[in-house]
């Protein structure tokens, strides 16, 4: 039998895991305790394959006994991967996640070509520039290059 310590740890544990995620976790260790309990999964916890977690229904809203199920660990997580993208919270938790990081100046570039619609290396532009080295464009090609340039810029404005 576990000690009360090393359950309340346990609790402990995992409330705080919550709030560090932006979480609300309105269990009590009495409703906490019961839950795992009469799961029979208690002596399974943990965060890996073959063991089990307690879960809220669609990774939505706080730790309540009215929103938690105990699983396991690899349904949990496909339910995230299905789950993640799709709500306000969870777009809030990678923003506050990412609150305060810092960007490298390759990186701050290769964001800004990916907003453009374009992700092309300064190596890509190389090998583009060799090959078309000497070649010279008709004015068919030209506007083919200069319409394709355009595609998905606002207005078919060129920058």
């Amino acid at each position: 039998m576990i000690a009360l310590s090393e359950l309340k740890q346990k609790f402990n544990v995992q409330k705080g895991q919550a709030k560090s995620r932006g979480i609300d976790f309105l269990l009590s260790f009495e409703e906490w305790i019961v839950i795992w309990r009469r799961s029979g999964k208690f002596p399974k916890r943990g965060n890996k394959n073959g063991k089990y977690v307690m879960a809220r229904f669609d990774d939505i809203g706080p730790y309540s006994k009215d929103n938690v199920k105990i699983i396991p660990f690899e349904k949990n997580i496909r339910e995230w991967v299905k789950n993640r993208d799709k709500t306000p919270q969870w777009r809030q938790r990678i923003s506050l996640a990412n609150t305060g990081k810092k960007h490298t100046t390759e990186t701050k570039k290769q964001m800004s070509l990916t907003r453009k619609g374009h992700i092309v290396t300064d190596a890509t532009k190389e090998k583009i520039s060799k090959a078309n080295s000497g070649r010279k464009f008709t004015d068919e090609h030209r506007l083919k290059l200069s319409i394709a340039h355009r595609k998905g810029k606002p207005n078919g404005s060129v920058e």
